[in-house]
């Protein structure tokens, strides 16, 4: 029979053993993850061990055909590469590329005993080898199964692969006319990673344990330096030069009148609005805007988007018409450029990801289903999410010209364009006098009786035609 104390015992490493699975789960780690994080399990694995390995791990090519990797790889090429807080190696293999659009490397540790091995192989958007990495990144087994992989923008990390969901059995990846471990990947379906960060290492856990996610976070984990990555088509090497908003944005068409508001727009750093504009910077693939006037005949609205998606270019269309508003202040242009950004958004969002966007605007969804109106369907949910922050940025782009001007004029100024959604029919008379008074003051500087008056913003000039 058992006594208190070892009841008590037991009990205690009992709850103990609970603590520490629950706090794995937590962090979704495992054993192999905890072994990789721990200095004392990994070791570096000898120059004569890597050769040995590549003598018994022979790489397909074509096919079916076999190549012992003594004629794939010069051994003395093989380099044993820095694990940032571990005095251990990472053994790099560097194999070569018969069609120069990639660089392929194994990478070779041991970890808990057990000789570990992938191949990690980086694909250039264009020839460089810089550390401002663009392209796609892949990680596989020595036989080319799909481990896991990414892209880059910039030395950006800015999306994740995944495998696709298929009736096949095998997650490999087929090889055309170049090695297993270094074609294109196939069958992947590729995830935004909405927060992107600066990238140029890896955790050691990341290359060898499939549920680890990306993170360089840390100083304090082992880490490996992947470098720029050279590859490409054997040319000079790029430097990837950092694009400026309005090289990212296509505002070629636009009259140059509204061009110092399209790039002030840019400085905003708070809320949704900013958030949009930094999406359609264009470093989100298939996020892109182009912003164009038009100038051929008068128009009774200041902006439009289209609601097809171009898929040609993959961006959302807007145009404006800013010979027709000629009265019209900056701060109505501003206005108006992060309403039509919205709209381009939700263009782009449903052309995109229409699974995500159905749940994400569940609302408009069926809104739309009810009237069959697009623009009304839109402009319902610009009330629900949009219009509070379309007046914080239009404050925060007021602020930055130096306007002193109440938070009223512009949560007044948010309502622009809105005039027929349920919540805007619900004010009274006078609030919406008041509104249609503000937002005409701006646009045309008149006031709702047609008489003149002192404009907040200050008048935009365009009688300039686009560029």
């Amino acid at each position: 029979m058992k006594t208190n104390k070892q009841t008590n015992e037991i009990r205690r490493k009992i709850v103990f053993f609970f603590m520490s699975f629950t706090l794995c789960f937590m962090q979704s780690c495992s054993t192999e993850e905890a072994l990789l994080q721990n200095e004392s399990n990994i070791q570096t694995v000898s120059r004569e061990q890597a050769i040995q390995f590549l003598q018994q791990n022979p790489l397909k090519v074509n096919g079916n055909k076999t190549s012992k990797t003594t004629t794939l790889s010069n051994y003395d090429a093989i380099t044993l590469e820095k694990i940032t807080n571990s005095d251990q190696l990472l053994t790099v293999i560097p194999l070569p590329d018969s069609d120069k659009q990639q660089n392929s490397r194994v990478l070779l540790l041991t970890v808990n005993d057990t000789l570990k091995s992938v191949v990690f192989t980086m694909y250039p958007d264009v020839a460089q080898s810089t550390n401002e990495f663009s392209g796609r990144v892949l990680i596989t087994s020595i036989n080319g199964d799909f481990f896991k992989g990414f892209r880059m923008k910039n030395g950006y990390i800015i999306s994740k692969f995944i495998k696709k969901p298929s009736t096949s059995t095998t997650n490999k990846i087929e090889s055309k006319s170049t090695t297993a471990y270094a074609t294109e990947p196939i069958e992947l379906q590729e995830v935004i990673i909405p927060a992107r960060k600066p990238v140029q290492s890896l955790t050691v856990a990341y290359l060898y344990v499939y549920s680890w996610e990306l993170d360089s976070s840390s100083s304090s984990l082992l880490n490996w330096g992947f470098g720029g990555g050279g590859g490409g088509s054997g040319a000079e090497p790029v430097v990837a030069e950092e694009e400026d908003f309005e090289d990212k944005i296509d505002d070629s068409e636009l009259n140059p009148c509204l061009t110092q508001v399209l790039l002030d727009l840019k400085n905003l750093k708070e809320g949704k609005i900013a958030s949009i504009i930094k999406t359609f910077s264009g470093e989100e693939p298939c996020y892109n805007w182009t912003i164009k006037s038009d100038n051929s005949k008068f128009i009774s609205t200041t902006g439009s988007t289209s609601s097809v998606y171009d898929t040609a270019s993959k961006s959302a269309i807007s145009t404006f018409h800013p010979l027709s508003f000629p009265n019209a202040t900056d701060l109505s242009w501003a206005r108006t450029i992060m309403h039509e950004g919205i709209h381009a958004y939700l263009v782009s969002f449903f052309a995109n990801d229409i699974t995500k966007a159905n749940i994400d605007f569940a609302d408009l969804v069926v809104e739309f289903a009810k009237t069959q109106d697009l623009n009304l369907a839109h402009h319902e949910e610009f009330v629900r999410k949009f219009s509070s922050n379309i007046s914080i940025s239009l404050q925060e782009y007021g602020i930055s010209k130096g306007y002193n001007l109440t938070k009223q004029f512009y949560d007044d100024m948010s309502w622009a364009g809105l005039y027929k959604t349920a919540a805007f029919e619900k004010l009274d008379n006078a609030t919406k006098e008041r509104i249609i008074n503000v937002i005409a003051h701006e646009a045309i500087g008149k006031d709702f009786n047609g008489d003149s008056v002192i404009q907040n913003g200050t008048k935009i000039i365009c009688n300039e035609q686009t560029n």
